[in-house]
């Protein structure tokens, strides 16, 4: 099964070969992503629960930042 990257809000962003960065405004958003990939079975659990789990410990931060790295 293929992902339709597009129905997502802040995932349809990340850039296999750039850095992507969320910043704390996005982070509900983000968590909804992942939850959603999650509930569908789209990847791993145990990576998903490890992602939602920084979005969230971020959340609770000042001046946070979420970086995804590509390539």
């Amino acid at each position: 099964d293929t992902i339709d990257i597009n129905r997502f809000r802040l995932i349809k962003y990340l850039d296999p070969f750039g850095d992507t960065t969320f910043n704390s405004l996005q982070f509900d958003d983000l968590l909804s992503d992942f939850k959603e990939l999650e509930k569908n079975g789209q990847l791993k659990t145990e990576l998903l629960t490890d992602i939602e789990g920084l979005i969230s410990e971020c959340k609770s931060e000042v001046h946070a930042y979420i970086k995804f790295y590509g390539d």
